[in-house]
């Protein structure tokens, strides 16, 4: 008798952690889509049986996060339908919070079990989920999670305490983490902002700057012309890589930082015919005469 008692005991006790282990918590944080909040609590699922344990694995509010996102959102019941010119349409069939049927399925999304929960009669939806749905990026701070597109422009990007050089001589200016980039294992530096006109210069090129348009003459970088109409609608023309480039391989290679143009140092490698070398706190940019 004693036995059984103390095994119910020791259920009660279990289911008992279980819940609070898996109990929503709101979490005192705010969180952001492009800079700008988004409206509501968000929250914490508070159980480790995800595979994030961050604040990128919150729970944000659907309908306002969508609208931020351009997106009209239409809710009967437990169907939320999804209408977006830049998203596509989709609809969302939450049956409980393991059995959530998108149509299409966000891809690569491992799961999209509790990817959605219902707190007061209001649908959140995973921070995470957005993020692959948009193709973007998270990052996180003490107090805040945020969400970015890959084409937003921003101005606060992180300074790496490293040093940059072309052959020899170190770049003139800072050198700012490309947070554009998928991460890589290991030092990460081959991508890095530099300031264009320092290492232009140092190639012995002549720099022209006209409202956007930038015009590069010399003998080791040939004829480049750069239409910067924004950070994700670059035009780079060079005549040592045969007209213009695709914009796919330019979009988010130049940004302006306190109106300064920085490149990615492994452009100016790609247009250079040059080669690129990483140290534990250094960048290195070899032209290809350099013995």
């Amino acid at each position: 008798m004693k036995k059984f008692v103390l095994l119910i005991i020791c259920i009660l006790f279990i289911q008992n952690i279980y819940c609070q282990y898996n109990q929503l918590r709101k979490l005192n944080i705010k969180a952001y889509y492009n800079d700008i909040e988004i409206k509501g609590s968000v929250y914490d699922n508070g159980s480790k049986l995800n595979i994030y344990e961050n604040y990128s694995n919150s729970y944000v509010n659907l309908v306002n996060i969508f609208h931020l996102l351009e997106a009209e959102v239409i809710i009967t019941g437990n169907l939320i339908k999804v209408n977006s010119q830049t998203l596509g349409n989709f609809e969302i069939v939450y049956v409980s919070s393991d059995n959530i049927i998108f149509n299409p399925r966000p891809y690569p999304f491992p799961s999209t079990n509790n990817s959605i929960i219902i707190v007061d009669d209001e649908f959140y939806i995973r921070i995470n989920l957005v993020r692959y749905i948009i193709s973007g990026y998270t990052e996180e701070g003490e107090n805040n999670v945020k969400l970015y597109s890959r084409d937003y422009e921003r101005h606060d990007l992180p300074v790496l305490n490293i040093k940059a050089y072309l052959n020899d001589v170190e770049l003139e200016g800072p050198v700012y983490k490309n947070i554009y980039s998928p991460p890589v294992q290991g030092v990460d530096y081959l991508n890095s902002f530099v300031k264009l006109n320092s290492i232009f210069i140092l190639l012995e090129a002549n720099v022209k700057f006209n409202n956007g348009k930038i015009e590069i003459t010399g003998e080791k970088t040939g004829n480049i012309l750069i239409n910067f109409i924004n950070q994700s609608n670059i035009v780079i023309n060079s005549s040592i890589r045969g007209g213009d480039m695709s914009q796919r391989l330019t979009k988010n290679t130049i940004v302006i930082i306190n109106n300064e143009y920085y490149i990615q140092i492994s452009l100016v490698r790609y247009l250079i015919n040059g080669a690129l070398s990483e140290g534990e706190s250094s960048v290195t940019l070899f032209t290809n005469d350099y013995k």
